[in-house]
């Protein structure tokens, strides 16, 4: 964050443009500063997103792994192996729903 403060003010003289040639500069430097502001924004809202993803897959494989080892019990087509929650799946899936990743 200090890192894309220093580059933003640093361009905000080409940004704000004043003097000879500023013509030229200032849609450079709007580039830059618009680019670091959207950039940062981006990384401080998407990291916590992905960190809260991985923090909550083992939970996702677990509840994946119960259900393909439940056997199926229709044979045809892919729409027809829909089945109701057996008692084993229901328990299975509170309990994957109370695991503490820190354990």
């Amino acid at each position: 964050m200090m890192t894309t403060m220093c580059a933003l003010l640093g361009g905000m003289p080409m940004a704000l443009g004043w003097g000879a040639g500023a013509e030229l500069r200032k849609p450079h430097g709007i580039a830059i500063v618009g680019g670091l502001v959207v950039s940062q924004t981006l990384t401080l809202f998407t990291t916590p997103v992905i960190y809260l993803y991985l923090d909550r897959a083992p939970i996702h494989l677990q509840l994946a792994a119960i259900a393909f080892r439940e056997p199926t019990r229709h044979s045809g087509a892919w729409w027809t192996r829909a089945r109701p929650l057996t008692a084993d799946r229901q328990e299975a899936i509170s309990q994957a729903a109370t695991l503490d990743p820190a354990e």
